[in-house]
């Protein structure tokens, strides 16, 4: 629940909720950290302020909570939002370091796979003809996977993570942990293709 909104909004007030006014239910003074906040149906809706809050509120379930508290929820929920997008910046940035090569065969990736959409939107054109194709591709992805062997054995995994398949998925989230700490790649990439595949032996035995 902590990594919902409504779980994010009780976790802060059990530990907030003595410090904030009291929630006004049919003319009734209850305590914010006295219980079940389902308990702040639909009353007063003035005290919400524009009509986004408004929605979001009720989306959240927390409609009929006072302006002031609602705005010290906001504040205090977009204080977490913004540790958890910095330590998730910070991970991002242990990955680059730890996986040499990893960024470049990412764009390089990202390159070729824009210009194949492109050139797929060229085709459907019927006003564009060939004259305007889009920009060649400049990178040289199979060059770069040589460079960068171990980079080159981690997309290879998170291809697998990005599966509908849960348990290739899984394989292939264990194999991209594996790599982030420093095992052998190859090791570890092949590791994960015979462990795929004799799932799928067995699930066809």
């Amino acid at each position: 629940m902590k990594n919902t909104i409504r779980g994010r909004v009780i976790e802060i007030i059990k530990k907030d909720g003595q410090n904030l006014p009291d929630v006004l239910i049919n003319g009734k003074s209850i305590p914010v950290f006295s219980g079940d906040l389902r308990k702040c149906g639909p009353v007063e809706k003035t005290k919400i302020g524009s009509r986004w809050e408004e929605e979001n509120w009720m989306m959240w379930g927390f409609i009929g909570l006072p302006k002031e508290v609602g705005d010290y929820l906001v504040s205090e929920i977009n204080k977490i939002k913004a540790e958890e997008s910095l330590k998730i910046q910070q991970e991002i940035n242990k990955k680059y370091q730890s996986i040499p090569g990893l960024k470049e065969l990412e764009n390089a990736r990202d390159e070729i796979d824009n210009y194949h959409h492109q050139f797929a939107r060229m085709m459907e054109n019927e006003d564009n003809d060939g004259c305007q194709p889009p920009v060649g591709i400049k990178s040289d992805l199979k060059s770069l996977r040589i460079q960068y062997p171990k980079a080159a054995d981690y997309l290879i995994a998170e291809d697998y993570y990005y599966s509908d398949n849960y348990v290739k998925s899984g394989e292939g989230k264990m194999a991209m942990e594996r790599i982030e700490k420093g095992e052998d790649s190859q090791k570890v990439v092949q590791e994960m293709k015979d462990n795929f595949l004799e799932y799928c032996k067995n699930a066809v035995d």
